[in-house]
Protein backbone atom coordinates (compact mmCIF):
# COMPACT_ATOMS: atom_id res chain seq x y z
CA UNK A 1 0.00 0.00 0.00
CA UNK A 2 1.13 3.22 -0.84
CA UNK A 3 1.67 6.10 1.54
CA UNK A 4 -1.01 9.04 0.99
CA UNK A 5 1.23 12.22 0.44
CA UNK A 6 0.89 14.81 3.24
CA UNK A 7 0.02 18.58 2.01
CA UNK A 8 2.84 20.76 3.42
CA UNK A 9 1.26 24.55 4.61
CA UNK A 10 1.75 27.34 1.87
CA UNK A 11 5.24 28.89 1.67
CA UNK A 12 6.82 25.53 3.65
CA UNK A 13 9.17 25.05 0.51
CA UNK A 14 10.35 28.04 0.76
CA UNK A 15 10.86 28.70 4.14
CA UNK A 16 12.52 25.33 4.63
CA UNK A 17 15.46 26.52 2.55
CA UNK A 18 16.60 28.87 4.88
CA UNK A 19 19.53 28.43 7.97
CA UNK A 20 16.81 30.34 10.00
CA UNK A 21 14.03 28.28 9.51
CA UNK A 22 16.22 24.96 10.51
CA UNK A 23 17.50 26.91 13.61
CA UNK A 24 14.07 27.47 14.97
CA UNK A 25 12.98 23.69 14.42
CA UNK A 26 16.34 23.01 16.77
CA UNK A 27 17.17 25.37 18.71
CA UNK A 28 19.81 23.64 20.41
CA UNK A 29 21.52 22.50 17.41
CA UNK A 30 24.05 24.59 15.07
CA UNK A 31 24.23 24.56 11.11
CA UNK A 32 28.03 26.36 10.34
CA UNK A 33 30.54 25.38 7.80
CA UNK A 34 33.01 24.70 10.71
CA UNK A 35 34.44 21.34 10.78
CA UNK A 36 33.91 18.72 13.43
CA UNK A 37 37.21 18.91 16.13
CA UNK A 38 36.86 16.13 17.89
CA UNK A 39 37.42 12.54 17.57
CA UNK A 40 37.82 8.73 19.66
CA UNK A 41 41.00 7.72 19.56
CA UNK A 42 42.00 4.03 20.34
CA UNK A 43 44.90 3.03 22.22
CA UNK A 44 47.20 -0.27 20.39
CA UNK A 45 45.13 -2.61 22.42
CA UNK A 46 41.54 -1.51 22.18
CA UNK A 47 42.53 -1.14 18.08
CA UNK A 48 43.25 -4.97 18.79
CA UNK A 49 40.63 -6.17 20.61
CA UNK A 50 37.87 -4.16 18.06
CA UNK A 51 39.48 -5.98 15.05
CA UNK A 52 39.15 -9.07 16.95
CA UNK A 53 35.66 -8.74 17.67
CA UNK A 54 35.13 -7.54 14.13
CA UNK A 55 36.32 -10.53 12.99
CA UNK A 56 34.82 -13.04 15.01
CA UNK A 57 31.44 -11.00 15.90
CA UNK A 58 31.08 -8.73 13.15
CA UNK A 59 30.65 -5.10 15.41
CA UNK A 60 32.38 -3.24 18.17
CA UNK A 61 31.05 -1.69 21.13
CA UNK A 62 32.06 2.17 22.00
CA UNK A 63 31.01 3.31 25.73
CA UNK A 64 27.03 4.89 25.69
CA UNK A 65 28.88 7.70 27.32
CA UNK A 66 30.83 8.81 24.63
CA UNK A 67 27.43 9.28 22.13
CA UNK A 68 24.40 9.15 25.13
CA UNK A 69 23.79 13.17 25.45
CA UNK A 70 24.80 14.48 21.68
CA UNK A 71 21.97 11.04 20.46
CA UNK A 72 19.34 12.45 23.14
CA UNK A 73 19.60 15.77 21.24
CA UNK A 74 18.86 14.80 17.86
CA UNK A 75 16.69 12.42 18.81
CA UNK A 76 14.66 15.27 19.81
CA UNK A 77 15.71 17.04 16.96
CA UNK A 78 14.05 14.76 15.02
CA UNK A 79 10.91 14.01 16.41
CA UNK A 80 10.28 17.82 15.29
CA UNK A 81 11.46 17.50 12.02
CA UNK A 82 8.79 14.35 11.25
CA UNK A 83 6.15 16.32 13.35
CA UNK A 84 6.83 18.94 10.53
CA UNK A 85 6.42 16.31 7.90
CA UNK A 86 9.85 15.80 6.70
CA UNK A 87 11.86 13.19 5.94
CA UNK A 88 14.19 12.05 9.16
CA UNK A 89 16.95 12.86 7.16
CA UNK A 90 17.11 16.03 7.39
CA UNK A 91 18.46 15.54 10.78
CA UNK A 92 21.81 15.45 8.68
CA UNK A 93 21.69 19.38 8.27
CA UNK A 94 22.89 19.95 11.19
CA UNK A 95 26.62 20.03 12.73
CA UNK A 96 26.07 17.93 15.33
CA UNK A 97 24.89 14.85 13.11
CA UNK A 98 29.03 15.43 11.66
CA UNK A 99 30.56 15.75 14.52
CA UNK A 100 29.34 12.42 15.96
CA UNK A 101 30.34 10.76 12.04
CA UNK A 102 34.11 13.04 13.03
CA UNK A 103 34.27 11.08 15.97
CA UNK A 104 34.35 7.53 14.60
CA UNK A 105 37.18 8.64 12.30
CA UNK A 106 39.58 7.31 14.44
CA UNK A 107 37.76 4.23 15.38
CA UNK A 108 37.35 3.17 11.32
CA UNK A 109 41.03 4.42 11.02
CA UNK A 110 42.40 1.71 13.77
CA UNK A 111 39.80 -1.20 12.17
CA UNK A 112 41.33 -0.60 8.58
CA UNK A 113 44.87 0.77 8.73
CA UNK A 114 43.99 4.16 8.24
CA UNK A 115 42.34 3.41 4.71
CA UNK A 116 38.92 3.37 5.80
CA UNK A 117 37.45 6.59 4.56
CA UNK A 118 34.06 8.03 5.73
CA UNK A 119 31.74 8.92 2.78
CA UNK A 120 29.26 12.04 3.53
CA UNK A 121 26.31 9.20 2.68
CA UNK A 122 23.71 8.40 5.37
CA UNK A 123 20.00 7.54 5.83
CA UNK A 124 17.99 7.92 8.97
CA UNK A 125 14.92 6.53 10.39
CA UNK A 126 12.50 7.47 12.80
CA UNK A 127 9.94 5.06 14.37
Amino acid sequence: MLISRQKLPKGFAIASQSAEFWRRLAPELTISDAQPKTRINRNDVAIANDRLRMVNVGFIHLKPTEFAEGMAVLAKAMDRIVKAGLPPAFIGIYDEVWSLVAQLTGVMEGLFNEKAVMLPNFWATHS
